[in-house]
């Protein structure tokens, strides 16, 4: 896979990794992408369960963008 990032990249502000696509796994057992993951700078928390989200309310991660993600994965569930 060619990379649009090559090189060494500093990581230091974005220690944790999230995996945007479990819940789309979950919901219809397509596991394309649940594998994909982006570096964030801290885990999403504080989010209203699944049954009371506003899709048009919901946040983006800070993350490192990267092969995977041309932006910013929205926040979809709570993370430790």
């Amino acid at each position: 896979m060619s990379s649009n990032f090559p090189g060494e990249r500093d990581f230091t502000n974005y220690p944790y990794k999230y995996y945007a696509g479990l819940m789309k796994a979950a919901i219809d057992g397509n596991s394309d992408g649940l594998y994909k993951a982006v570096c964030v700078s801290e885990c999403p928390s504080g989010l209203p369960s699944l049954n009371n989200v506003d899709v048009s309310s919901l946040e983006r991660v800070n993350c490192l963008k990267n092969n995977d993600f041309d932006n910013c994965p929205y926040k979809q569930y709570n993370t430790t």
